[in-house]
């Protein structure tokens, strides 16, 4: 075994996760390497195998009607005054439909078929291969993606490729050091096994970033998408174990045991408002369950 950022063969065992999303039946084994830190699963899943995980249903967007409309909204004004995105990982294209309304000359990569033909009946260019992409942006965006890609240091080399030189890079990924890593391990929403194949924190991210020739410019802690939401999902995880992700199946409307929903609805009075708390709580001690990086080339 060895890392897949710095190849170093100096891991430590952390913990074992399983997949509550019940795509695979196995359980995983989480490394932090010894050299750079980085958290992985091990041995680090062939792209092969990942791929047939990425169905139909895993591009159905996780809030419905005007929630779904609020959070897009929300994502859309992170976005720098700019003329021209990338989104990479774009799914369905949601995001990128709205920043299209919003005037931006838009384009998506997506290696899934069922998430770029969704995308692409919604009137937008999609790529299914970054090596095919011929043009620059000032804009490129990685809403929760890093953590998929198998192989970071290189990836991050072609997208620098496709950035003006004055363009920014915005990146999202799930926190590892947060406050709800820690409470949750094995059972903390944002693990997901085995499509999070890499788990970063704030120095981690930094240095891979580094490592693909850029430099971060801001780092926030707080996002009302995904912090509540990951707190609240952990804590039901923590309070059914043998019934993880409900929820979260239940938004996505899922099929799912009727008496785990009923618990679990029961449940949401009591871990709402502790969530809300400890997502606040956790932002300011800048230990926030996902994190947001702006950063520029180096």
């Amino acid at each position: 075994m060895k890392c897949g950022i710095c190849d170093s063969t100096s891991l430590i065992f952390l913990f074992k996760a399983k997949d509550h999303d019940n795509l695979s039946s196995k359980h995983y084994s989480l490394y932090e390497c010894k050299k750079c830190h980085t958290v992985s699963i091990q041995p680090v899943p062939l792209k092969k195998e990942l791929a047939k995980y990425y169905s139909n249903s895993y591009y159905t967007y996780k809030y419905y009607g005007l929630m779904n409309k609020y959070f897009l909204r929300l994502r859309a004004n992170k976005v720098p005054k700019k003329t021209s995105i990338l989104d990479v990982g774009c799914g369905e294209g949601s995001f990128l439909e709205l920043m299209k309304r919003r005037g931006y000359e838009c384009c998506g990569l997506e290696t899934s078929k069922d998430g770029a033909k969704k995308a692409m009946l919604k009137g937008l260019i999609v790529y299914n291969d970054i090596k095919k992409i011929r043009k620059k942006f000032d804009v490129i965006t990685l809403w929760h993606v890093l953590e998929h890609i198998t192989n970071p240091v290189p990836y991050l080399r072609q997208i620098r490729n496709l950035l003006n030189e004055e363009g920014h890079l915005i990146v999202a990924v799930p926190n590892f050091d947060s406050v709800q890593s820690k409470l949750g391990r094995a059972m903390w929403f944002h693990l997901a096994p085995p499509l999070h194949v890499f788990h970063y924190t704030p120095k981690t991210i930094e240095s891979l970033l580094k490592k693909g020739n850029f430099r971060v410019i801001k780092i926030k802690h707080f996002s009302l998408e995904y912090n509540i939401f990951g707190y609240l999902q952990t804590f039901l995880n923590l309070f059914r174990t043998k019934d993880a992700n409900v929820l979260y199946k239940l938004l996505r409307r899922d099929s799912y045991k009727i008496n785990a929903s009923f618990i679990t609805l029961l449940a949401l009075p009591i871990f709402v408002p502790i969530s809300i708390i400890m997502s606040i709580v956790e932002a300011m001690l800048k230990k926030g369950g996902t994190i947001l990086l702006y950063a520029k080339k180096d």
